[in-house]
């Protein structure tokens, strides 16, 4: 369980060394943040297509074969950024946003077929609590390692670990022959709809869309509101790590969901969670001290969530549907950057930046009617 969890540690430092460097090399290449923002909407729609194509795909491949395309999308995209041109530029963030789509399935598929299902629980509060440093760390050390001229190294270090992250699943299986046989067959029938016709994997198709928002408001508004307000940058970079870091935390919450079942304690996180960001928004205009204790407390709520993770759709997916489902239920990501940003696009014509604190907020107390649809038992 702990090889695995680590494993998932190791690919999410890939995908976090090079996150925020990739902005400022297409900013320098682009010349505009408008045709920046234009390039991310771009593959966001790109990765969503995929994520609705690759259920025909990975079935055929099964989990070792989507751990190579992983290992392989790293090297290509460390390769392609190290090419000056737009072209090159296009064809890395792509490969890059693949890179990641691989390994969140891959990761998923590895779950299913290598946990038992009463484990899952107990090994999706480790996994995150393994990966926060990654997530914490990673973008730290690739702004510092760009500040000093090392940017093909950043992209040589995320190669790597790619390649690294199925060495240790395959430890983790114990052999290779069992990572081979863990293909799944075909089946008929458009994934997507087998997918919607399902309320398990509806809701938590939505519950993750409404954590991945979240995140897009702390990590995107939290500095624009502080910029907004005249406060110092450093100030909201505190209050994201503060937040990041109560990862570190997620096995914690393990006892009170037993003791309260998975959906009362989903649909208690979700809902403080939501009533503390509209509060941070109501409070904004009046100190940004009392804005991030509000978030603060909002994060503490989002660390309950991240402590159940991926539960609700890995106890919604049998083990021979994984490579087929859990692509469709991985586009959370990207849906969650393309269909909010427009949203939140037009409610700023109408309305201050401290409003998207306050939609987000009621948005994920309406979500949380959702929990209803998750099993009771942790």
């Amino acid at each position: 369980m702990w090889t695995l969890g680590l494993s998932y540690a190791v690919s999410t430092f890939a995908r976090c060394l090079p996150i925020s460097i990739i902005p400022t090399i297409a900013l320098g290449r682009l010349g505009d943040p408008g045709l920046v923002s234009a390039l991310y909407m771009g593959t966001s729609c790109l990765s969503l297509a995929a994520g609705i194509a690759l259920p025909r795909l990975l079935p055929r491949i099964g989990l070792a074969g989507t751990l190579i395309a992983c290992a392989l999308l790293g090297i290509s995209c460390w390769l392609t950024f190290l090419i000056p041109g737009l072209v090159s530029l296009f064809a890395g963030l792509t490969l890059y946003v693949l890179m990641v789509l691989f390994f969140e399935n891959a990761s998923n598929m590895a779950v299913l077929g290598l946990i038992p299902r009463r484990d899952h629980k107990a090994y999706e509060s480790r996994r995150v609590m393994l990966a926060a440093p990654s997530y914490m760390l990673g973008p730290v050390i690739g702004t510092a390692m760009q500040d000093h001229g090392l940017v093909a190294l950043v992209f040589a270090s995320m190669a790597a670990c790619t390649c690294l992250a199925p060495v240790l699943v395959a430890i983790s299986a114990g052999t290779t022959e069992r990572l081979a046989r863990m293909r799944h067959p075909s089946h008929k029938g458009f994934a997507l709809r087998n997918f919607l016709a399902s309320a398990r994997l509806r809701a938590a198709w939505i519950l993750a869309i409404g954590r991945a928002m979240w995140c897009q408001m702390l990590f995107v508004y939290t500095p624009l509101l502080a910029v907004s307000l005249g406060v110092d940058l450093v100030q909201a970079g505190i209050l994201i790590s503060l937040s990041s870091g109560l990862l570190l935390g997620a096995p914690l919450w393990e006892g009170l969901t037993r003791k309260l079942g998975l959906r009362r304690f989903m649909a208690l996180a979700y809902t403080i969670c939501g009533l503390f960001a509209c509060v941070a928004g109501f409070l904004a205009q009046h100190s940004f001290g009392l804005f991030a204790a509000a978030m603060f407390a909002s994060a503490v709520s989002v660390s309950a969530i991240d402590s159940v993770a991926n539960t609700p759709v890995l106890r919604a997916v049998r083990a021979r549907d994984a490579a087929r489902m859990i692509p469709v239920y991985n586009t959370f990501r990207e849906a969650a950057q393309v269909f909010p940003a427009g949203a939140y696009a037009v409610l700023l014509i109408f309305f201050d930046l401290q409003y998207i604190f306050v939609a987000t907020g009621l948005g994920l107390v309406g979500i949380a009617w959702f929990c209803r649809l998750l099993p009771r038992r942790a």
